[in-house]
């Protein structure tokens, strides 16, 4: 297709391909695919992560992950939203032995503290209650809605700003890389991870994970966003061929080929 929104689904796919060659003994088919496999995740943790501003500029680096990347144009968002957890979620599932390949300690150090800003805290107990959100009450529902015992958060739910258990899965699976043991006990703790996978398969994927990282900080830490003085650092003033800074100017003045949200 002219565009790509889900570089990992890409990379299991080719893994997918890899491991049927295997199971039936045809090496043109698992040779093929491997290669096709190791193209991928090259291409993902080329165009796809962002642990610095080499490739994109830095206001959109900022967001660590790439959500699209079409023929001619690049964005950090999905079909589905915008928010960081689509954007990296949508790039990390499914989780399978190749997720490890395509997500290594050196990235994770760089994209967890930016991911994990979106972690909401949880609502009060009685905030939970099917009996204080109006629209679940009024549809007579009663015992717990936002979130349900499973994590799922009803659409009758005045939770602004909260988070399926499936996408805080996907990021405690992501600080598993770096920090495994303070990512069990929040995998343990959810009860929703997708049709596509498991509590199981979760903790599985934690345990296996490497010692964590020595002195590595986990805080949520919003990346740099700011936009680089710099001509060159500017990719649209950097093919008008200018030189010097732009954004701003030497005079104060932000360029109209300065980058803007």
């Amino acid at each position: 297709g002219k565009g790509q929104e889900s570089s990992s689904e890409s990379a299991n796919s080719y893994y997918g391909a890899y491991l049927y060659g295997l199971g039936t003994a045809n090496p043109d088919l698992y040779r093929f695919a491997h290669l096709m496999l190791t193209m991928e995740i090259q291409s993902a943790q080329t165009y796809w992560h962002m642990p610095n501003d080499n490739i994109y500029d830095n206001l959109f680096a900022s967001n660590r992950m790439v959500g699209n990347i079409g023929a001619l144009d690049v964005t950090a968002s999905t079909w589905f939203g915008s928010e960081l957890e689509y954007v990296h979620g949508i790039n990390m599932m499914p989780l399978s032995p190749v997720t490890a390949a395509l997500f290594d300690s050196q990235y994770v150090q760089t994209q967890y503290p930016v991911l994990a800003t979106r972690l909401p805290p949880p609502l009060p107990t009685n905030q939970q209650q099917c009996s204080a959100n109006p629209v679940c009450r009024n549809l007579g529902m009663i015992g717990l809605c936002c979130p349900t015992a499973d994590g799922n958060l009803l659409a009758c739910c005045d939770a602004i700003g909260q988070m399926q258990d499936e996408w805080k899965s996907l990021i405690f699976i992501d600080l598993a890389v770096v920090d495994r043991e303070s990512a069990w006990g929040k995998v343990e703790s959810l009860n929703g991870f997708g049709t596509g996978n498991s509590k199981a398969n979760s903790l599985f994927w934690v345990a296996s994970r490497q010692s964590p990282v020595v002195g590595y900080n986990s805080t949520p830490k919003p990346a740099d966003s700011g936009v680089k003085p710099a001509c060159s650092a500017n990719s649209g003033c950097d093919a008008l061929g200018m030189v010097g800074d732009c954004c701003p100017s030497s005079t104060g003045i932000f360029l109209g080929c300065c980058p803007k949200i």
